[in-house]
């Protein structure tokens, strides 16, 4: 069973607001011992509107250049049920390895 929590990010550098999914992550290496966890960035808050953060790519050279469109480290509020249940820090890589790791 795989649980989601939302995760929310107030970044101090600029007045935004971000709204991730923290969930178990599935790894890509059969070597990789264990469980882990990550925030997937999913929408920032524009104003009144949420907007998406980009979630897909063509080809592999959009995997290098798509982390520009996602901040460079976030410092998560977790919330369940509307209680914080803490922070957990993330940053995002210089490139994502799989599709599938697009907004992790």
């Amino acid at each position: 069973m795989i649980r989601w929590w939302i995760a929310l990010a107030l970044l101090a550098d600029e007045p935004q607001v971000i709204l991730g999914v923290l969930g178990e992550l599935r790894h890509q290496d059969v070597d990789h011992q264990g469980p882990s966890r990550g925030v997937r960035v999913v929408f920032e808050k524009d104003g009144r509107q949420w907007r998406p953060f980009p979630s897909s790519c063509a080809d592999e050279q959009c995997l290098k250049t798509i982390t520009s469109q996602y901040p460079p480290t976030v410092t998560w509020t977790i919330a369940f049920s509307g209680k914080n249940l803490g922070n957990v820090m993330a940053s995002t890589p210089k490139e994502f390895e799989f599709y599938s790791d697009i907004g992790i």
